[in-house]
């Protein structure tokens, strides 16, 4: 009752306060942020309501005609105006200044004249504290002698039950040194049912009434206003017809018709894309699709009253474990809305039926297609044989046995450690993914999950569809039908536009910057996206704890380590974000991996979230050093030396090490060792008997580390964006900041897929189990002029 009061004398004031008398009339100054926001008010063009095309037709009682186009953009616009065979030009432009307040500016020139003297410029602000009050000004400088100012405001009583707006505009002109109000127009906007809106003013000045009436038709809105004076005698009138790259409040049966989304999910799933320059050349792999993408769409989609469900065609995604799980929990959000999702494979592959199981309500195979499920597997080559034969000697320097980084150059087949580490950490990666593809299609399964799993692959679709893995055996031209029949729907591949914002306020958010750590880690620059700088990195989480409106920091993790050197800095970095003038709070967000240099890095954040199949841990050290001795030999290359210093040659490639170099490499380790378990027991405020426990090298999945707590919660990245609301104590909505930003505007963009990919990297041609190995080995020899090394290379293979 007290807002209602507040409002009603509010609007009384402003009556005599506020009001515009221009002659036209398009909208209340307050109010009109549409496609006519530029002749109304240019600031209002930050709203970003107001892009795409407008025509409007005017005619009067004399029979003067005129017409406007409009060419608008995000917030900037061209008009041209024919007004009595006289051409009008006017360039706007606009921009937030801050939260809900708003500027713009306005050029304006007659025929082709842009001299100073033909030059009128007009600007204007809005402000919209509230979605009850919206507060504007306008200034027309039509010459040098006449000013325009005009003021005006718009009320909204009831913003979230009623869509009606109450508005008065009001002018002063001053003419030389004198100023002149004019009387207000005052008048309403309403919605009276939806995609309908009708709307009137009264001119005070001219004592003429105005009525308008628009209806809405998704990006098309058709609209007139007709003004009569006091004897009801007609004036004028303007029609209009918008097209908007925006969808309005559309007439109900618009929308009708039930629709599935052709969803093209397809290539790599990826936290972020890496963008790499090079020369007057930038690289994009065109073949990676960003997670953060993939959810602000199924956001949209969920939100769509017209889509009903999402149907996905033989799309070849493929990614990590943990980030199947991810979007598991976005596509479980987008189907408590009560949507569908469909899956049609001519074949399926394991990776993408984990996924298809647990989110699918119906999966239709091809009926020559297959189910390729067999479960989970980790095989490594071992080149230690090889490199004999080569007579290459490798000296791999361990903190301890399950420390297994680098024992595919130093041994000829897995070793008791290594295949107790990785035996532990595959039974519960395998858990998840029984309960994953339970959690979709246990009640449609014929025999228990894991007896599917060992009588797979399923190369005949009929045995497919017997024990319940897809629900029908169809051709892709049969699924309109299909759908049609079972769901009442049609397939559409328009993906639905931004609606238009309605509500006044932008609410408070709480700034967040979001920071990628991806890739190996190396001294130096790194490549977002695709490797680890510790100069680069440390510079991104620098500029995120000196800028004061940053209130936290979420540290995205997504890396097996690195050099151990560059570890540290980082975490260093990390640390110092929590002290000082301005201490903020920083989340960690495993990915797929976040173990060995990738868990330090971690250890010193306020919360650390994993995924229950993000690998991590591998606490522990080590060092590789080649031995090219006897391959010199062989090949007549001979060396000589010339050193001050008694180890001026240590870990030099061309002899044999002696057992003094090895003991002191040896000491290296272990102290290097201590100082990680010393650092992870600081960081997680825990003791350094406890910490050892855990570490000695062992791998954990993000379940198995938490009960030895070494993270502190599952889930996805959401799941630490809501933790850092609870450690911010704050109501409001996050707003997430990416610092990375990589500008490419200049530069040549080369798409990184098809055969340009193949010529710039040849290994990708390989098996999956190849490039890896290549991967692997490309890292150390990056590494190799660092004698100790927090990395681990571990992959769970799901293809």
């Amino acid at each position: 009752m007290k807002k209602f009061i507040i409002i009603i004398f509010t609007l009384t004031l402003s009556l005599t306060l506020a009001a515009n008398e221009n002659g036209r009339f398009f909208g209340f100054l307050a109010d009109e942020d549409g496609l006519q926001s530029p002749l109304v008010n240019p600031a209002a063009m930050a709203i970003e309501n107001s892009s795409g095309f407008s025509f409007i037709y005017q005619s009067d009682k004399d029979n003067i005609k005129n017409h406007i186009l409009l060419f608008n953009l995000k917030k900037l616009s061209y008009s041209y105006e024919n007004y009595k065979d006289v051409s009008i030009h006017n360039i706007s432009g606009s921009e937030k200044i801050l939260r809900n307040f708003y500027f713009g500016i306005g050029t304006k020139w007659i025929n082709a004249k842009t001299d100073l003297e033909n030059l009128r410029f007009n600007y204007g602000f809005l402000y919209r504290p509230t979605n009850y009050t919206s507060f504007a000004y306008t200034s027309d400088n039509f010459n040098k002698k006449l000013i325009n100012h005009n003021f005006g405001i718009s009320l909204r009583p009831f913003p979230n039950t009623l869509k009606l707006t109450l508005s008065a505009d009001m002018s002063f002109i001053k003419e030389n040194k004198d100023f002149k109000s004019q009387k207000p127009i005052v008048g309403f906007d309403s919605e009276i049912f939806q995609g309908v809106k009708i709307g009137g003013n009264y001119k005070m000045e001219s004592k003429t009434i105005g009525i308008n009436f628009a209806l809405n038709f998704n990006n098309l809105s058709i609209g007139s206003i007709s003004n009569l004076d006091k004897d009801n005698e007609y004036v004028s009138s303007y029609s209009y017809v918008n097209i908007s790259d925006k969808t309005y409040s559309s007439l109900p049966f618009i929308n009708k018709t039930r629709k599935f989304y052709d969803y093209k999910l397809a290539g790599n799933i990826v936290d972020i894309n890496p963008i790499q320059k090079i020369g007057p050349f930038v690289l994009i792999n065109n073949s990676n699709t960003e997670m953060d993408n993939i959810k602000k769409k199924l956001k949209k989609l969920k939100d769509d009253k017209s889509i009903k469900g999402i149907i996905f065609q033989s799309g070849g995604f493929t990614s990590n474990f943990a980030n199947m799980q991810e979007l598991q929990e976005s596509f479980a959000d987008f189907k408590s809305s009560g949507k569908k999702i469909i899956f049609y494979f001519e074949s399926i592959s394991n990776a993408q039926y984990i996924l298809a199981s647990a989110i699918a309500d119906k999966i239709y195979l091809n009926p020559a297609g297959s189910v390729d499920l067999h479960g989970i597997g980790v095989k490594s080559p071992y080149f230690k044989e090889l490199l004999t034969k080569l007579d290459i000697d490798v000296y791999n320097f361990r903190s301890h046995p399950f420390k297994t980084a680098g024992n595919m150059f130093s041994e000829n087949h897995m070793t008791k450690a290594e295949r107790q580490s990785l035996d532990y950490i595959l039974s519960g990666i395998y858990e998840d993914m029984v309960n994953m593809i339970k959690s979709g299609r246990g009640n449609k399964l014929q025999k228990d999950v894991k007896t599917i799993i060992d009588e797979g692959p399923y190369f005949e679709s009929n045995d497919a569809l017997k024990v319940g893995l897809v629900d029908g055996l169809i051709y892709q031209d049969q699924l309109k039908s299909i759908l049609k029949k079972d769901f009442q729907v049609k397939i559409t591949k328009f993906f639905p536009k931004d609606k238009m914002k309605y509500n006044w306020k932008n609410e408070k958010k709480d700034k967040v910057a979001i920071i990628y750590a991806k890739g190996n880690i190396t001294s130096g620059k790194g490549v977002v996206g695709k490797s680890i700088g510790s100069k680069s990195l440390v510079k991104d989480i620098r500029k995120a704890r000196k800028d004061k409106s940053i209130k936290g920091i979420i540290l995205r993790v997504n890396s097996g380590g690195g050099s151990a050197l560059a570890s540290d800095i980082i975490a260093r970095e990390v640390n110092l974000c929590k002290q000082g003038k301005n201490a903020k709070p920083v989340v960690v967000s495993m990915g797929g991996v976040a173990a060995s240099g990738g868990y330090f890095i971690s250890c010193f954040a306020d919360k650390i979230v994993a995924e229950p199949s993000t690998i991590t841990g591998s606490i522990g050290v080590i060092g590789i050093i080649p031995n090219f001795s006897r391959l010199y030999q062989k090949i007549g290359v001979n060396w000589d030396f010339i050193q001050k210093g008694k180890h001026a040659n240590l870990g030099t490639t061309t002899r044999q090490m002696t057992d003094e170099e090895k003991e002191i490499i040896r000491k290296s380790i272990e102290y290097t060792y201590h100082s990680f378990v010393s650092t992870v027991a600081k960081g997680r405020k825990m003791n350094y008997k406890d910490v050892n426990k855990y570490a000695q090298g062992r791998v954990w999945t993000g379940r198995q580390a938490l009960e030895r707590g070494l993270v502190d919660e599952l889930g996805s990245l959401e799941k630490a964006k809501s933790e850092m609301k609870k450690i911010l104590n704050t109501g409001n909505d996050l707003q997430i900041i990416k610092l990375q930003k990589i500008d490419t505007d200049g530069f040549i963009k080369l798409s990184l897929s098809g055969k340009l990919a193949y010529f710039i990297d040849p290994s990708l041609a390989l098996p999956s189990y190849l490039r890896e190995s290549i991967t692997n080995y490309r890292t150390i020899n990056k590494l190799s002029k660092e004698k100790i090394l927090m990395i681990n290379n571990l992959n769970i293979n799901l293809d």
